[in-house]
C-alpha cells in the first residue's frame, strides 16, 4: 500500500480480515471488469473517491448521524490507537 508521497506504507491485517479479502477477490473474479487493475469494484466499475465519499454520506445519512468525512475515521483510529496503549512510533508507521 502507498501512503502520501508514494511512501510504502504496512497494512497489517488479522484472520477475519484475510478470509473477507479472499472471498471478496474470489467474487471479484466473476466481476464483468475484473480485468482491470484496481482492486476495490463497484457495480459499474473501480471505486473512486467520490463514490466512496457518496456510500459515507448515505449511510450516515440512514444512520441520522449528520455529515462525516474520512478524516474523522482516521482521527477515530489514531485515538483509539492511543488509548489503548499503541506506540505513537508504530501510529506513525501505519497511518502516516
Amino acid at each position: 500500500m502507498l501512503g502520501k508521497g508514494r511512501r510504502p506504507r504496512a497494512c497489517p491485517f488479522g484472520r477475519k480480515t484475510a478470509q473477507a479479502l479472499d472471498r471478496y477477490l474470489r467474487a471479484r473474479a466473476g466481476h464483468k471488469e475484473a480485468h482491470r487493475e484496481e482492486l476495490w469494484l463497484g457495480l459499474w466499475g473501480p471505486v473512486t473517491e467520490s463514490s466512496i465519499y457518496q456510500m459515507l454520506e448515505k449511510r450516515a445519512n440512514q444512520a441520522k448521524i449528520g455529515h462525516i468525512n474520512t478524516h474523522l475515521f482516521r482521527h477515530s483510529f489514531a485515538h483509539t490507537w492511543l488509548a489503548n496503549g499503541g506506540q505513537e512510533g508504530d501510529l506513525m508507521r501505519l497511518a502516516g
